[in-house]
């Protein structure tokens, strides 16, 4: 019997050994045929592990390199951007030409926390952040620190390189605070959201998205780690909103495609550290929308597509499209 039960704990070890450690997968990218024939396809991680827990890691700075290459410009290659009315169409008939009328405020904030800088000198800074429970969440490009929600300056962790957070996913995305970073705190699932984009291969090849699940609702502690390959295109200007039946993602493509895409992640997947967590990529660069609904009709069964019309995404910019 102790035989049998040392045999069991061995084959348990080994199995959570192996999925703590990581590896690159052997990820699947699959055409999903539309009857509205936009390009569409479903594709798992590259990339999975758990990090150890990120209170215990060294602190990391970013390196000077990545400074220079968030500098180059994108050329909008889409459409000007420019006039009074987006896009020439139509003006929106709740668009405000005017002040409201002014009405102090009744009270100041609770709490104020002064935050990193722009440690970089990156500009953009791409500022970003979000409120935990009990703790607060601040990126600044390359950088992110974890405040507790008491207004003490000091921060729990950091401030740090982003890529930290992905520490040990190797090569080649490893160490590429390229930018555009992401942090949302999943209230529902009482978890944290973290990506970047990272551009090892630009503009040519390896580019992809990384995305981090916090295992718990403290983001000093252990994540679940993703990389999602773009290969060719370079994701960027990425904008994520959390659903309860997923996380959904914008970006504004170039290199291997143009124009914008709409993303969505197998959430559920994600927040138990699942490795075949995949994602539903559109490429909605060479449409014309008329009805979202219709752009958007390859989504898996279960997913409610209505919820999309109302998130507080770029998808509106998915007018920039190529008539």
């Amino acid at each position: 019997m102790k035989k049998y039960l040392f045999f069991t704990v061995m084959i348990l070890f080994a199995f959570l050994a192996d999925t703590a450690i990581g590896q690159k997968r052997s990820y699947n990218t699959n055409r999903i045929q539309c009857t509205d024939g936009i390009e569409t396809y479903f594709s798992t991680p590259l990339y999975f592990d758990i990090s150890p827990p990120l209170r215990e890691m060294t602190l990391l700075q970013s390196s000077k390199d990545k400074k220079q290459r968030e500098r180059k410009e994108v050329p909008n290659h889409v459409n000007n951007m420019e006039g009074t009315v987006p896009f020439d169409f139509r003006e929106d008939p709740v668009w405000q030409k005017q002040d409201a009328t002014y009405r102090p405020l009744t009270a100041g904030p609770i709490v104020n926390i002064e935050g990193i800088g722009n440690l970089d000198g990156v500009m953009p800074p791409d500022t970003q952040g979000d409120v935990g429970l009990d703790k607060y969440l601040q990126v600044i490009n390359s950088h992110f620190a974890v405040y507790p929600k008491t207004g003490s300056p000091t921060p729990l962790f950091g401030p740090a390189a982003l890529h930290i957070i992905w520490t040990g996913i190797g090569s080649p995305w490893e160490g590429t605070d390229d930018g555009d970073p992401i942090v949302l705190y999943d209230q529902a699932a009482g978890k944290w959201m973290v990506s970047q984009f990272s551009l090892p291969g630009y503009p040519n090849n390896n580019m992809a998205v990384l995305v981090a699940i916090s295992t718990t609702s403290d983001p000093t502690g252990t994540w679940y780690r993703y990389v999602y390959n773009f290969n060719n295109i370079m994701p960027d200007y990425p904008k994520f909103g959390v659903w309860p039946d997923g996380y959904y993602m914008s970006v504004n493509q170039f290199y291997g495609a143009s124009g914008p895409a709409a993303c969505v992640w197998q959430r559920s997947k994600m927040l138990v550290g699942d490795p075949t967590a995949g994602f539903i990529y559109k490429n909605c660069s060479f449409i014309k929308i008329v009805h979202l609904q219709e752009v958007l009709c390859c989504l898996p069964t279960g997913m409610e597509l209505h919820r999309l019309l109302q998130m507080n995404l770029t998808i509106l910019h998915l007018s920039l499209v190529r008539l």
